[in-house]
């Protein structure tokens, strides 16, 4: 029964730190997502820059009008809000880190000083469950940064897409307009 119990508690252990080792790589995909969304974002606002040239803007201008301008400047808002948000995200290093050896000898120190007749069960069930704790606090901790790192980027994904929707909807717009003043002509 003894072996039983301990194999129970060894596994309860293991799942923390396989669950850590998950975490991990949850953190560093958030961290390459926002980085990819800032680069896209970062892209669309050359591409932008690069467009608007004299010529270029004075055409814009008159075909979409006001109206037009004031989406447009909001949407190169949006990108730059996203390549912010996405910074805000990747800064996010808190990090919990698991338990070490280090950690160990304090957490054992008692249990060394029992003699042999009073280390019982329940005393070793104790250490596993200070140590699962220990677990269960750590990766709870890591589970609200995450959460947080990957509320940011995805209200950054909104923005990017929202802003190349706007893009599309006021090309979509001038591409007609243009065609309708050529058929008229």
């Amino acid at each position: 029964m003894d072996e039983i119990r301990k194999q129970i508690n060894c596994d309860v252990i293991e799942a923390f730190k396989d669950d850590y080792e998950d975490s991990l790589k949850i953190f560093a995909a958030l961290d390459a997502k926002a980085q990819n969304t800032s680069t896209i974002a970062g892209i669309f606002i050359a591409a932008l820059f690069a467009f608007l040239r004299e010529n270029e803007l004075k055409f814009f201008v008159e075909n979409v009008g006001l109206i037009g301008v004031l989406i447009f400047v909001f949407a190169i808002v949006l990108l730059i809000a996203t390549i912010v948000q996405c910074i805000v995200a990747m800064r996010i290093r808190e990090f919990y880190l698991p338990l070490s050896t280090l950690d160990i000898p304090g957490m054992v120190r008692c249990l060394k000083l029992l003699p042999d007749n009073e280390l019982t069960c329940q005393k070793l069930d104790y250490y596993y469950n200070d140590i699962a704790k220990r677990w269960q606090t750590i990766q709870e901790r890591l589970l609200d940064i995450i959460r947080g790192k990957g509320n940011k980027v995805s209200i950054a994904q909104i923005m990017l897409l929202s802003a190349i929707i706007i893009f599309a909807g006021l090309l979509i717009y001038l591409v007609i307009r243009v065609y309708m003043n050529l058929s008229a002509h």
